[in-house]
């Protein structure tokens, strides 16, 4: 499947949504080249607010779920925007 690079991505929407395994989390090494992981398993610690995922390739990592990641997702997936609340005028009586 054709994947698209999504720029400051949250893992935590990803991992809610069932998406994250088979996604490729990009990270850069000490050089600034870049290199690419994909998710085989993962857990969530929301008491720490961490993501333990374990990759393809036998590593294994502890992400911050505070912070966004450049990810590459299947281009099927859609994201849906949030709709802000309206405030409505309190009645006089």
């Amino acid at each position: 499947m054709a994947k698209t690079r999504r720029d400051k991505y949250d893992l935590l929407t990803l991992a809610i949504k069932q998406q994250l395994i088979g996604c490729d989390i990009i990270f850069e090494d000490e050089d600034g080249n870049e290199v690419v992981r994909t998710v085989k398993d993962f857990h969530i610690s929301l008491n720490t607010n961490e993501l333990h995922a374990s990759f393809e390739n036998g590593d294994g990592d502890v992400l911050n779920l505070k912070r966004r990641y450049v990810v590459e997702i299947d281009s099927t997936y859609k994201s849906v925007k949030a709709k802000k609340k309206k405030n409505r005028a309190k009645r006089s009586s």
